[in-house]
């Protein structure tokens, strides 16, 4: 079983019917779980699902895009809302 400090996950993305976890030091793991699981078990812990295929982490956030498109975060990901 994997352990992940959850201050250290900047967002994670739908993958079919996996997840992609984008991690801090720009690593990615891919876990066998659907992001409605994520968004159920992360909504109390500064997460929130922007996008049918991103959940981010709000400590991350950076700023919306004027055209409301698009959330930029802080280490200068785009990601679609």
């Amino acid at each position: 079983e994997l352990i992940l400090d959850l201050n250290n996950i900047i967002r994670i993305e739908s993958v079919s019917n996996y997840s992609r976890i984008h991690l801090q030091n720009n690593q990615t793991i891919l876990v066998a779980k659907i992001l409605q699981w994520f968004e159920e078990e992360l909504c109390q812990h500064h997460f929130i699902r922007v996008h049918r295929s991103h959940i981010i982490n709000l400590h991350y956030y950076a700023v919306v895009m004027p055209n409301g498109g698009s959330i930029f975060l802080t280490n200068g990901t785009k990601v679609p809302i």
